[in-house]
């Protein structure tokens, strides 16, 4: 845990080395200290069609799924780490009008499976 899940407009695609993407979330995480780095997954989910009201901005939405039991001064950390890596790297490649967000969500422990195989 936590599932990273990067949504992404094809513009940011574009514009963006994924690998390079996935790393400053990756990172992000890891500077949380929530999270030890084998347990850290990304990956990203490109966005065919989306509308932002009545806008021309790209997006970038990341979902971080974690198991439940952190506390809410944990979770706020964690989705400001996030934002501010992914942020620091789409100004690098100078995009500009984008929507930036990322949430937390927490899975029920209790009901969580997993294997590995």
């Amino acid at each position: 845990m936590p599932h990273c899940i990067l949504e992404c407009s094809p513009e940011i695609l574009k514009h963006c080395d994924q690998q390079v993407l996935m790393q400053r979330c990756f990172d992000a995480a890891i500077s949380s200290e929530l999270f030890l780095p084998e347990d850290i997954k990304v990956r990203i989910q490109r966005l065919e069609n989306q509308k932002i009201g009545e806008t021309a901005l790209t997006q970038l939405h990341t979902e971080v799924k974690i198991l439940d039991g952190r506390t809410v001064e944990q979770r706020k950390h964690l989705s400001k780490k996030v934002l501010q890596g992914l942020h620091a790297y789409l100004s690098e490649t100078g995009l500009t009008q984008v929507s930036l967000s990322v949430e937390i969500s927490e899975m029920e422990r209790a009901s969580y499976s997993k294997v590995i195989f």
